[in-house]
């Protein structure tokens, strides 16, 4: 589990697996999935894992946590790989229908808070793939060029700092990712295709035609499936909104070459510029 969160302390890291222990206590709160910031769910992942710890994390840089389990243990294992399928009920409230496995808690999690977190869940090849194209797309080619310690960036964008296949690997291993040079290198090439959000990946069941008038206005303002611009449209897009990027660039002594992140949600086109002074 990676994340770009407010990151672990180093002096608790040996610790937040224990119970109670946390450095959230200003932001207990309840939710459909239970409390949350008692110092407990950690605790409970690491007795039922075989192993659990950060792999690393620093504050304000985000997080990787490792977690490895014996499936002979777990009585959950059965029908893991079912996927949940999400519908509308004739309220317009959302059904989700699947065995409670891990897919469906994602996807769950990933479908309510869709507005301010986005959720990826693949294979470690898959992921790091991800991360890896996020920091190319996120960090100056000037940082990438010159940065001499991955630590200095955030977990999440550090993958883009490798240099070769093997500084790859290795890299991505520090943060939990166990993938091999050769996946290393397809990844570097473009040869492994990078997730897209959990949220843009659920399964809607139809409903029919009758059905739909019935639920009307109520139900099609509760389908949040939002707007879906095709790839190549947003790298385009990007093209265009970073050429006009580096003008202002110039004048403000700006480095240039920066992507932009653009995030596509429900209700609009987010265009974000990562600013980095140029030396």
């Amino acid at each position: 589990m990676i994340d770009d969160g407010a990151g672990i302390p180093e002096s608790m890291q040996d610790a937040i697996f224990e119970p109670r222990v946390t450095s959230k206590l200003d932001t207990v709160h309840m939710d459909k999935w239970g409390v949350h910031g008692r110092g407990m769910a950690l605790f409970s992942i690491a007795e039922n894992a075989e192993i659990a710890r950060v792999a690393v994390s620093a504050p304000e840089k985000g997080a990787a946590l490792f977690v490895e389990t014996n499936l002979d243990r777990l009585p959950e294992k059965t029908d893991q790989s079912s996927m949940p399928v999400f519908s509308h009920t004739d309220e317009g409230e959302i059904r989700v229908r699947g065995p409670r496995n891990i897919n469906r808690m994602v996807g769950e999690f990933a479908f309510e808070h869709r507005e301010t977190v986005s959720v990826y869940s693949g294979a470690p090849v898959e992921i790091a793939a991800t991360l890896y194209e996020y920091g190319n797309a996120t960090v100056s080619a000037s940082t990438r060029a010159f940065a001499s310690d991955p630590a200095d960036l955030p977990v999440m964008k550090r993958l883009c700092l490798s240099a070769d296949p093997a500084e790859f690997a290795a890299m991505a291993q520090g943060i939990g990712l166990d993938i091999s040079e050769r996946s290393a290198r397809r990844i570097m090439d473009g040869g492994i295709a990078v997730l897209d959000p959990v949220s843009e990946t659920l399964a809607f069941e139809e409903r029919s035609a009758a059905k739909r008038r019935k639920a009307g206005k109520k139900a099609l303002a509760a389908d949040a499936r939002g707007l879906k611009i095709d790839r190549s449209d947003i790298d385009a897009f990007s093209d265009g909104m970073r050429d006009a990027f580096a003008e202002l660039a110039q004048r403000y002594y700006l480095e240039p070459d920066v992507r932009p992140e653009i995030h596509v949600s429900r209700d609009g086109i987010h265009v974000n510029f990562p600013i980095s002074k140029l030396l």
